[in-house]
């Protein structure tokens, strides 16, 4: 079964909680059941109720793979920018709101900013540092 077919039949077993979930709420509203059936009732309010938010997680775990993959899409795209500038990036260091990742030039101290929506950088299109050694390999 692949990632996609699983997908769906999570989303199917949340739409089926969901109905067990409402129907024994109503029932349980309409306070006319013998005590057997109100505790059979809630039996299914509670355990739907406990289905339905680990489906949940499941599934919002969904995003967050999604945003991973954009994360280390604007990863890549600004290490392979910041190299055609002949900067020298370290290692990927997390921001302390955990809103993403920095990244700076070893070289000339610039950085690199990436979430999994934005790629903010403050590099120079050439590394100076770069720059500057090339010239002096010249003279």
């Amino acid at each position: 079964m692949d990632t996609q077919a699983v997908k769906d039949k999570f989303k199917r077993m949340r739409a089926a909680y969901q109905h067990l979930f409402l129907g024994s709420l109503e029932l349980l509203e309409l306070d006319a059941l013998f005590w057997t059936e109100k505790l059979l009732l809630k039996l299914v309010y509670l355990l739907s109720q406990k289905r339905i938010q680990g489906l949940n997680a499941l599934l919002s775990h969904e995003l967050t793979e999604d945003e991973n993959i954009n994360l280390r899409a604007n990863m890549l795209e600004a290490q392979a920018s910041a190299a055609l500038g002949g900067h020298q990036l370290g290692e990927w260091e997390e921001l302390e709101d955990n809103e993403g990742f920095q990244a700076t030039c070893s070289a000339c101290g610039g950085s690199l900013f990436v979430s999994d929506s934005t790629l903010y950088s403050i590099l120079a299109d050439t590394c100076p540092a770069q720059t500057r050694g090339s010239l002096d390999n010249e003279w």
